[in-house]
């Protein structure tokens, strides 16, 4: 008897570990501002799709993706292949970013966010930095693309692209965005 609810208890602990490297994890952004700035309690964000519409990103390939986000950035198809946006956060120019907003609709995302693997994504859409700082729940296959949008009073609106909630953060370092005045 001894053995066979050892056995159980083995089995239900490891039946119960991811089979990734980490499944998901916690993202810290923290915002830079210039030494003597005033630093609200609360800066707002929002995070905004950067995909081909009614498709989910998990169905598509990285070419798609990497095509759709080279056109929407560099006005170029072939300009940056493989997952360039994972990797830094890429400065979009206000302009661009507020020409695409312009015609932004939820809605046409619905197949990304209705699934059961990034089912974490839409209550994280709005947000705020709380004392320059943010935290984002992750996902380790999480690739979806998007244009992050943080207001603050005296600084120039910010528009930043990147797989915000994908990928392992536990252990690392928070990421660090500098505002411009």
């Amino acid at each position: 008897m001894k053995i066979f609810i050892l056995t159980l208890l083995i089995f239900a602990s490891v039946s119960a570990i991811y089979g990734q490297k980490c499944g998901g994890s916690y993202r810290q952004i923290l915002i830079e501002f210039e030494q003597g700035a005033i630093i609200p309690d609360k800066i707002p964000n929002e995070l905004f799709y950067v995909a081909p519409k009614v498709k989910s990103t998990y169905e598509m390939g990285d070419d798609v993706l990497a095509e759709f986000l080279s056109v929407f950035l560099y006005d170029d198809a072939k300009a940056k292949t493989g997952n360039f946006w994972k990797e830094n956060f890429i400065e979009v120019p206000r302009e661009r970013a507020e020409n695409y907003l312009k015609n932004y609709d939820l809605k046409d995302f619905k197949p990304i966010y209705e699934s059961v693997y990034w089912d974490h994504q839409l209550s994280q859409l709005k947000g705020n930095f709380e004392n320059g700082e943010l935290t984002l729940e992750t996902r380790e296959m999480d690739r979806t693309p998007f244009l992050m949008k943080i207001s603050v009073d005296g600084f120039a609106d910010s528009y930043l692209l990147n797989n915000f909630l994908g990928g392992c953060f536990s252990g690392r370092e928070a990421d660090k965005i500098k505002l411009k005045r």
